[in-house]
């Protein structure tokens, strides 16, 4: 039993210590989730759940060995690329159905003289929920 406690504090002493990578990854899988809930519907899938979590222990291995200071600044870049993208997915697949690219991406920039248009009639509230993630 003392063995048991011994370990319970070990788990919790690191999670304590590295708490914003865990909210870090949570938070993306939720913005994960969501984004398939607005596009294909599918929330619970688990081949894309398995993909996200992949890819976010991935980021999350590369930002444990910087200082807690650098760590903040790492998991918030990425968390604001990553409620970017989310957000240009949601808006893209929500009026073409279809997946943004980096080609689409290149041809957007010819839009500067439309930006009201493009604010005012392809913008929902919805494709905001995901600043969520950079306010937690």
């Amino acid at each position: 039993m003392n063995k048991f406690k011994k370990m319970l504090k070990v788990v919790y002493d690191y999670v304590k210590d590295h708490t914003i990578m865990y909210i870090f990854i949570v938070t993306s899988l939720i913005c994960g989730m969501l984004l398939r809930y607005y596009t294909i519907g599918n929330v619970f899938a688990t081949k894309p759940f398995l993909t996200d979590l992949s890819f976010l222990l991935l980021v999350s291995y590369i930002g444990h060995f910087l200082s807690k200071r650098n760590q903040f600044k790492y998991f918030l870049i990425w968390s604001i690329v990553l409620v970017f993208i989310c957000i240009i997915n949601t808006v893209y697949y929500s009026n073409y159905i279809s997946f943004t690219s980096v080609s689409f991406l290149k041809t957007a920039t010819e839009l500067t003289g439309y930006t009201g248009a493009v604010v005012g009639n392809v913008l929902e509230t919805k494709q905001f929920i995901y600043l969520f993630q950079i306010v937690i």
